[in-house]
């Protein structure tokens, strides 16, 4: 087992340095509002008649898929552009 060296001056052992260690709070910062769920009624806050209506990707895909699958079927761009409409004017 190795011994400590006595320091001449001041007849104390060497003992290693460290760096100190910063002790400081990280800022509190307010986590991101939160968007509200599909499924979630309305709040009071919120207004339950709107002028247009909120759509998901996927309710526009699938409307977009029906009408590739029927015979009014054109381009799938114009294909999308018409279910996104039906479903925000509530078709």
């Amino acid at each position: 087992m190795a011994m400590k060296k006595n320091t001449p001056a001041t007849g104390k052992a060497n003992k290693a340095t460290s760096t100190p260690v910063r002790n400081t709070a990280l800022p509190k910062t307010a986590p991101p509002p939160m968007r509200p769920s599909p499924f979630d009624a309305p709040s009071s806050t919120q207004s339950t008649t709107t002028s247009r209506r909120q759509v998901t990707h996927e309710q526009i895909a699938r409307r977009a898929y029906e009408i590739s699958q029927s015979p009014e079927a054109r381009t799938p761009e114009e294909n999308w552009f018409r279910a996104e409409r039906e479903l925000r004017n509530g078709r």
